[in-house]
């Protein structure tokens, strides 16, 4: 099963409005089995506990992002801040062999991307990719991390 949870909120220069279209188009081509909005971290484990444990095998968050940061309504998430107990819950959710795929610029990017990518990885204990550079449509710096690695 993939999913995809997203940022509802819009502040500053930036706008949901390109992930909502985005995310109701991947809908209804069933490029995704479900596409979640969430206005907080805790709405998007909220939606996501529906599900059995070990049936995502590709979760997408498309949030905002900053080296070392995931943030969705401008509550951020860094290697420095994990909650323990929210990660490895939502790991729980995905499958051993499955992915997390944090669509956010730069998360992945320099020293805190790397404490960032390796903290939620072993958190988690599930695969996390992320980006190393600005989004854009190339989406490049593409990055996996393995548990353990």
């Amino acid at each position: 099963m993939r999913v995809v949870v997203y940022d509802t909120s819009s502040w500053g220069e930036w706008s949901a409005d390109a992930w909502i279209s985005t995310g109701r188009l991947y809908r209804e081509v069933s490029h995704f089995d479900y596409v979640i909005p969430a206005l907080t971290w805790e709405h998007a484990l909220g939606a996501l506990l529906y599900f059995q444990d070990a049936t995502i095998e590709d979760l997408h968050i498309w949030c905002a992002g900053a080296p070392g940061v995931a943030a969705i309504n401008r509550d951020p998430v860094s290697g420095f801040s994990l909650n323990p107990y929210f990660w490895s819950l939502l790991g729980s959710k995905i499958r051993p062999s499955g992915r997390v795929w944090f669509r956010s610029s730069s998360t992945f990017a320099g020293e805190f991307g790397h404490i960032f990518a390796k903290n939620i990885s072993s958190t988690m204990n599930r695969t996390v990719v992320g980006h190393t550079h600005v989004l854009n449509f190339f989406q490049s710096g593409l990055r996996y991390l393995h548990p353990g690695q």
